[in-house]
C-alpha cells in the first residue's frame, strides 16, 4: 500500500513525515534513556535552559515518642478535666463540639451542626458524620490509652435516617487490649432516634509517625 510520501523510522516503528528527521531520531531513543531533568544537577550531560535545580531534601526529623496533647488527663483523673481536654483537641474546636461527659471508656459528645453545608434535604453531610464520629471515638480510646495515641484502624458506618439538626454522639469502649481497642458509638438527633451507628478499631500507639 501506498504511503502517501510518509516513510516509517527504522526504531520503534513510528512513522515520521518529510524534514523531521531530527524528531525522528529524538522519538526513537532506547526506553529507560535517562534525561537532564531525572539527573540531578552536576551529574553531566545535557540540562534544561531555565530548569531550577534541586540539592538534596532533608527528611523533618520524626521524635521517638510524641508528647500527650496539652492538659490530657490520667485515667483517673475527673470527668471535668476529660472534658476540657475533649472541647481543646484541635478538630473539636474547629467543628464546635461541646462534650457532654468524658470519663474512661466512655465519651459524650454533641455537634451542633451550624456553621457547614447542608445536603438538599437539609441533613448533615455524610462524609462529616463519620469524620466527627472518628474523632468522638478516637478521644474514647484515649481514654484507656493514656499517652499512647491510639489510631483509627478500622470504622464502620451505618446510616439509619438523615442526620438533620443537632446530634449526639456517644462512644464507648467494648473491650480493651495491649494493641487494640474495640469501640462502638451512635449519633441521634433531637428527637432522641438513632442517625447513625459506628464500630471500629483503634491501634495504640499508633499515632506515632515511624
Amino acid at each position: 500500500m501506498a504511503s502517501h510520501g510518509r516513510r516509517r523510522s527504522p526504531v520503534h516503528g513510528l512513522r515520521s513525515g518529510a524534514g523531521s528527521a531530527s524528531e525522528s531520531r529524538t522519538l526513537a531513543r532506547p526506553l529507560g534513556a535517562d534525561h537532564a531533568w531525572d539527573r540531578p544537577s552536576g551529574g553531566g550531560g545535557r540540562t534544561v535552559p531555565g530548569a531550577p535545580t534541586a540539592g538534596p531534601v532533608a527528611s523533618p526529623a520524626v521524635p521517638d515518642v510524641l508528647p500527650v496533647p496539652p492538659d490530657a488527663p490520667d485515667a483517673d483523673a475527673p470527668a471535668e478535666a476529660w472534658r476540657r481536654w475533649v472541647e481543646g483537641m484541635p478538630p473539636s474546636r474547629e467543628w464546635g463540639l461541646e462534650c457532654v461527659s468524658a470519663a474512661p471508656g466512655e465519651v459524650v459528645v454533641r455537634f451542633t451542626g451550624g456553621g457547614f453545608p447542608l445536603n438538599p434535604n437539609g441533613s448533615i453531610h455524610g462524609g462529616l458524620v463519620i469524620a466527627i464520629a472518628d474523632q468522638v471515638l478516637g478521644l474514647c480510646a484515649a481514654t484507656r490509652a493514656p499517652g499512647r495515641l491510639p489510631a483509627t484502624a478500622t470504622l464502620n458506618t451505618s446510616f439509619l435516617r438523615p442526620a438533620i439538626g443537632a446530634l449526639v454522639y456517644t462512644a464507648r469502649v467494648i473491650q480493651a487490649g495491649r494493641t487494640l481497642i474495640f469501640l462502638e458509638a451512635t449519633a441521634t438527633d433531637e428527637q432522641d432516634r438513632i442517625c447513625a451507628t459506628f464500630t471500629g478499631t483503634w491501634a495504640v500507639g499508633a499515632a506515632v509517625p515511624r
